[in-house]
Order: C-alpha cells, then sequence, then structure tokens
C-alpha cells in the first residue's frame, strides 16, 4: 500500500455537499434559518421547490454560509453551503 497513489475502496458513499445560491434578502425567513444554522451543531429538514413544482426534501448542516458582493448595480448573493445527512426524497409537481 505504500504506492503514494490513492486507494479507493467501495463501502460508503463520501459525503454529499450542495451549494444553495441565493439573492440576499435578510428578512427572508429561510434565509435567516439557514444562517442561524451555520452557527449550530443541529441537522436541519429542508424542503427546496423546483420551478416546475416538484419539492426536494432532505436533513443537512449548514456547512458555510458567506455573502458575495458585486459591482454598483449587481444584486448582492448570498451562498450556503450544505452537508447531506440522507437522502434526498421528490415529490412530483407537489403543488
Amino acid at each position: 500500500m505504500c504506492t503514494g497513489k490513492t486507494t479507493t475502496l467501495k463501502g460508503g458513499e463520501e459525503g454529499v455537499t450542495v451549494e444553495i445560491g441565493v439573492g440576499l434578502d435578510r428578512d427572508d425567513a429561510g434565509q435567516t434559518l439557514m444562517t442561524a444554522g451555520y452557527g449550530d451543531t443541529d441537522p436541519y429538514s429542508f424542503k427546496i421547490t423546483e420551478s416546475n413544482g416538484d419539492a426536494v426534501y432532505f436533513q443537512a448542516y449548514v456547512m458555510q454560509d458567506s455573502i458575495r458582493y458585486g459591482g454598483m448595480n449587481d444584486v448582492v448573493k448570498g451562498s450556503y453551503s450544505l452537508g447531506l445527512l440522507t437522502e434526498t426524497f421528490v415529490v412530483v409537481n407537489a403543488t
């Protein structure tokens, strides 16, 4: 095993991280909860509604909370990194 190369063994899956980008709105309840979750060690439950009405459910830790500023006329963007703990569950056309 001392070849200097990485060996991959089949077993459990590696942790999955999902990046969520938003137009920053400090009055948005969901963004406020994700910012609070960044400082928390407990997992959070998430529901993401896609533009076609499908809903995706999962549990995750909020691993990162960052703000990206642009030019004078650009929208201030927020970015969250979520460490998934569960499989995602999709409900098709949940609306």
